[in-house]
């Protein structure tokens, strides 16, 4: 994803996914890497770690602990390899692996678009300035200019929504009737946004049950 396209297919992974971390070797830096200053920049990092990661053997040590990560096919390549042991040593070091791997869903990662969906990339998403304006703030940006959610959840769900836009024409008409039923009944739509203002954030809450 890097070195194919000078960093851009990892700022376009870090834009479609919003990971909470990104751990960053810096014995990898190259001239087709970004630099750790540069990731920690992209939109949507939330943190940016500095990680020795193992060797291939030392990785691969790790993976044999878990079967399950072994067993996703197609069998991961070195680099795969690496970065999954990496992950595992991170988690020990941050005292997470057993919380973690007790829950871990393993799978091969599909950077291909999803099925009737749109996928657009770290320059699509810049130059038309889906989440940041060209100076980096997100108000005045696409997103912020569409979002009305009321939950932290909905304003995920949203996010999503618009890195990648619906293709297929019947889904499209379903949402659009979805939204039709909304402005037909006001009153049940400001009821409803009453409620779900009222809820915690149901995703993150289930995720750190999940952890426990």
């Amino acid at each position: 994803l890097v070195t194919v396209a000078g960093g851009e297919g990892l700022q376009t992974l870090v834009a479609q996914t919003q990971p909470q971390e990104v751990l960053y070797d810096v014995r990898n830096a190259n001239e087709g890497v970004p630099a750790h200053g540069e990731v920690a920049k992209m939109p949507g990092v939330v943190k940016a770690t500095r990680f020795g990661f193992p060797t291939l053997e030392a990785a691969r040590e790790e993976l044999r602990k878990q079967p399950r990560a072994l067993a996703v096919e197609p069998a991961p390549e070195d680099l795969a390899q690496r970065a999954a042991g990496g992950v595992l040593a991170y988690l020990k070091h941050v005292c997470l692996y057993d919380q973690v791997t007790a829950v871990a869903q393993w799978g091969a990662y599909e950077d291909s678009p999803s099925a009737g969906r749109l996928q657009l990339n770290a320059a699509a998403l810049r130059h038309l300035e889906i989440l940041r304006t060209s100076d980096g703030r997100y108000e005045g940006s696409v997103l912020h200019f569409l979002n009305h959610t009321s939950t932290p959840f909905g304003f995920r769900l949203f996010r999503r929504w618009l890195i990648a836009p619906l293709r297929d024409p019947v889904a499209i008409r379903k949402r659009l009737a979805a939204v039709d039923e909304l402005l037909a009944a006001p009153a049940v739509a400001a009821q409803l946004r009453k409620k779900l203002q009222q809820l915690p954030d149901l995703e993150r809450g289930l995720a750190r049950v999940g952890q426990q």
